[in-house]
């Protein structure tokens, strides 16, 4: 596996549309990890999430979360996302 190193190579690679994976911390300390889809826009990552799904209520609770985003064929290759979340609501 490759891992992206090059700004303009993620800013490539987020664009081109993958699924993602992020991880949160539940209540008792252990990971919770979902795929999601995902918006890689102006250098932010936005993903919409149910206001009551376990992922949601793990980020209003600790927001430091973890998303994974790779390629399941050859040449593998992905982009690992460590950060502080901010949860959102969607303006009509």
């Amino acid at each position: 596996m490759s891992i992206v190193t090059s700004s303009q190579e993620i800013e490539d690679f987020l664009s081109d549309g993958h699924t993602a994976r992020i991880a949160t911390v539940k209540p008792d300390d252990s990971p919770h990890v979902t795929p999601v889809w995902y918006l890689w826009e102006n250098n932010q990552l936005l993903m919409t999430i149910p206001k009551d799904s376990v992922k949601a209520r793990n980020i209003r609770q600790n927001n430091k979360v973890a998303v994974t985003i790779d390629t399941d064929k050859a040449p593998i290759k992905a982009v690992i996302i460590e950060v502080t979340a901010k949860i959102e609501k969607l303006s009509n």
